[in-house]
């Protein structure tokens, strides 16, 4: 690091003391450093596998169905040095059917304008436009749409680059044709040419879609479909992209995510890869975006802006939302919840229920209990959680209430260590507890305990479902006896289509928490279950702990 890097992390920091205050920077200076850890091993890893790509021994694959894929670049006064890189990654793609098309948005640098002038004649693939006024980003980049006659799209910025298999793994994931939308892992390009900060990616998650714009790069898209939404729309600067795939998310679900990293952003000074707070203005649209999306979407919902680029997407809650309270055990009486302070004089109904003392497994006796509750919601509570909120109920029943939700958690803590933040299924060790042991105040991986998202199951200590979805179901499985129960209810409704859902927002204090399932119970979960890959969770990050770090591919 230069003297001109230390003093750009200096004012990232105040800007984060001044926003979130001096411990959660604190927390987040922490985990920097752990990132930093990886990241040498992290370039050397990319750089050997660029070189195999590349290499001549390296065996195209058979395609069926070869789309033309059109890229799609803006360019405005770009260093030339890095422009030129971008457009050599395209020329260097192993698959052959793209073309790149580069507007040309009123730049003024001389030698920039005498390289696009010469671009157009160096390969057919290449076409060069340029404009008679400024349009900004949004209005440079469909315009160099029109001249796109791929079938698919993809946006690239004119400093970063592809890896030389970007458009081939495309290609190969469009041998389903029905996609419309195919997205990418990605990582950043430091100014000394180190590749870092591998963002590995969920597959579709339409809830963390909601708390930013996780697609990002690299994205293709299906270019009638971009046609019939009328591409980038003006007003939106800085979040154009997040405004497109909200709007592309509420007319198709046919996405599909490849887990390896395609695309590589260029940090520079100025840009929002090297610095979030860069460009303000670029939140304040993604805000507006995400009002946009609640409205055409007929959500009553307020937009918040969390820390930059991340969001706090609310659904209303009915005023007199019913909840019925269930204790996991017999023994415990769910009285220290009812006269709990927080609660007493609240808006929300709430119904403390009691299990039936019988000899009946546990998993029986909660179907029990929802059957004899009358909540709108069930919210399943562990004895050991110590006290209770309405804000946190309602943020929980904010997502139970939805009707294409099978459960949602919340965070759990133990002593400031957090025990649940959702439930990672089909690691190493089968079942993993997401971010155990992190710090409640954590930023998580790249804002993974700030935001709401979709995870393959959450942990019944603290759990709510929607009282009809639950019961037209089935309730939890009589094949389990006291665990396991309820990660197997998510994965069952999973495969029929439903979400589970983990929320920051509703943040719960146990006195302790214990996850050991049955050995029967386990055996029973390997064989129904032990086939699950979680799609929530990266392959490329350590299978070994649901920890978010690298995995051992480096």
């Amino acid at each position: 690091m230069n003297i001109h890097d230390y003093l750009r992390l200096l004012r990232k920091t105040w800007r984060s003391v001044r926003d979130s205050g001096i411990y959660t920077t604190w927390r987040r200076g922490v985990q920097w450093w752990v990132v930093r850890a990886d990241a040498k091993r992290y370039d050397h890893y990319v750089r050997r596998r660029q070189s195999s790509l590349v290499d001549d021994r390296y065996i195209m694959p058979k395609l069926d169905f070869t789309p033309r894929i059109s890229i799609v670049m803006p360019v405005y006064n770009v260093p030339l040095k890095w422009f030129e890189r971008a457009v050599a990654s395209v020329e260097q793609q192993i698959y052959s059917n793209w073309e790149l098309c580069v507007y040309d948005d009123c730049s003024t640098d001389a030698a920039l304008k005498d390289y696009l002038n010469r671009l157009e004649g160096m390969d057919s693939r290449i076409k060069v436009s340029f404009g008679h006024e400024n349009k900004g980003i949004v209005g440079a980049t469909n315009a160099a749409i029109t001249a796109a006659s791929g079938e698919f799209v993809a946006f690239m910025d004119n400093d970063d680059e592809l890896s030389p298999d970007a458009l081939l793994e495309v290609a190969i994931a469009l041998q389903d044709p029905t996609l419309d939308l195919i997205y990418s892992d990605e990582d950043k390009i430091d100014t000394s040419g180190k590749f870092c900060e591998p963002y590995y990616k969920p597959d579709w998650s339409p809830e963390l879609l909601l708390s930013g714009n996780y697609v990002s790069h690299l994205a293709v898209y299906r270019k009638t479909l971009g046609d019939e939404l009328g591409w980038l729309r003006e007003g939106y600067d800085g979040s154009q992209d997040f405004d497109f795939n909200l709007r592309v998310s509420e007319k198709t679900n046919k996405i599909f995510h490849i887990p390896k990293v395609l695309y590589h952003w260029r940090k520079i000074p100025g840009s929002t890869a090297d610095d979030a707070y860069a460009k303000p203005y670029a939140y304040v649209a993604g805000q507006r975006a995400l009002e946009d999306h609640a409205s055409r979407s007929g959500y009553s919902a307020t937009v918040t802006q969390a820390t930059p680029g991340h969001y706090r997407y609310c659904r209303k809650t009915p005023a007199d939302l019913a909840v019925s309270i269930i204790p996991l055990n017999t023994i415990q009486s769910p009285n220290r919840w009812e006269h709990d302070p927080a609660l007493v004089g609240g808006t929300v109904k709430l119904e403390f229920m009691r299990l039936t003392d019988s000899n009946l497994p546990l998993s029986e006796k909660l179907n029990d209990a929802v059957l004899r509750a009358s909540g709108d919601v069930i919210l399943f509570l562990s004895p050991s959680i110590s006290r209770l909120s309405e804000e946190g109920i309602r943020a929980l029943a904010e997502h139970a209430l939805r009707s294409d939700v099978a459960a949602v958690g919340g965070k759990l803590v133990c002593r400031n260590r957090i025990v649940q933040a959702g439930i990672v299924v089909g690691t190493e060790h089968d079942i993993g507890m997401a971010y155990k042991g992190f710090h409640r105040m954590d930023f998580g991986y790249f804002g993974g305990l700030i935001d709401s998202r979709n995870c393959s199951a959450v942990h019944s200590s603290c759990m709510m479902c929607n009282r009809a979805t639950f019961i037209d179901n089935g309730g939890f499985s009589n094949e389990f006896s006291d665990t396991l129960f309820d990660i197997d209810y998510c994965l069952r409704l999973h495969q029929r289509g439903l979400l589970t859902v983990f929320t920051p927002h509703a943040e719960f204090e146990a006195c302790s928490f214990s996850m050991a399932p049955d050995d029967n119970d386990l055996k029973i979960f390997k064989i129904k279950w032990g086939h699950h890959k979680d799609p929530y969770y990266n392959p490329n990050l350590n299978q070994a702990e649901p920890n978010y770090r690298l995995g051992n591919f480096a």
